[in-house]
């Protein structure tokens, strides 16, 4: 992220704490007007979309298992209703043999490619442990990805691993973009 992609995450944050406080504020009675919760992520919307109805939602791709060595493709495909942001990546790794062991140094590789664009989202496989997060820590995308309706996401997972097969479960957290506007 260069300096002003961090300047303009900084005051959207930084309006947003503000927005947080009138509201809370509002809460309390102090001005007697109805809060509003702020969208953090108004500004990655296409203006067009920014008063669109919302709706949380995770897409998923499960790869069963990954052989030491080997490298798998996993799709989803963006319902038509919606557009859809995607604002984390979550997964889990365990051992495909005995799914209650998690695998913590396992050596993966990853890659996205959004087929509706025809972008991938990095310039070649990153090291899966830099990109994906857990339930219990997500890995918050700076620069969150706007995906098409009937688009279909391509996650490759390459397992470099020499003895340790793996079973990968990704969540791709974000937000449904529905046709119809908020309040209607």
């Amino acid at each position: 992220m260069n300096a002003n992609e961090q300047q303009r995450v900084l005051q959207a944050i930084m309006q947003a704490s503000s927005q947080l406080a009138a509201a809370a504020q509002a809460f309390a009675g102090g001005n007697g007007g109805t809060p509003t919760v702020p969208s953090l992520y108004l500004d990655f919307l296409p203006p067009a979309m920014r008063d669109r109805a919302r709706d949380f939602f995770v897409y998923s791709v499960d790869f069963a298992n990954i052989a030491t060595t080997s490298t798998s493709t996993g799709t989803f495909t963006v319902q038509n209703d919606s557009d859809f942001l995607v604002v984390a990546i979550n997964g889990e790794e365990v051992d495909p043999a005995n799914e209650s062991t998690a695998i913590t140094t396992s050596p993966l590789l990853i890659t996205v490619t959004d087929g509706g664009s025809g972008r991938n989202w990095f310039n070649r496989a990153q090291a899966y442990a830099n990109i994906v997060g857990t339930g219990q820590l997500p890995a918050f995308l700076p620069y969150p990805k706007f995906v098409d309706r009937s688009s279909d996401v391509s996650v490759t997972i390459t397992n470099n691993a020499a003895a340790q097969a793996a079973r990968i479960r990704l969540s791709f957290v974000g937000f449904k973009i529905f046709d119809i506007m908020r309040g209607a």
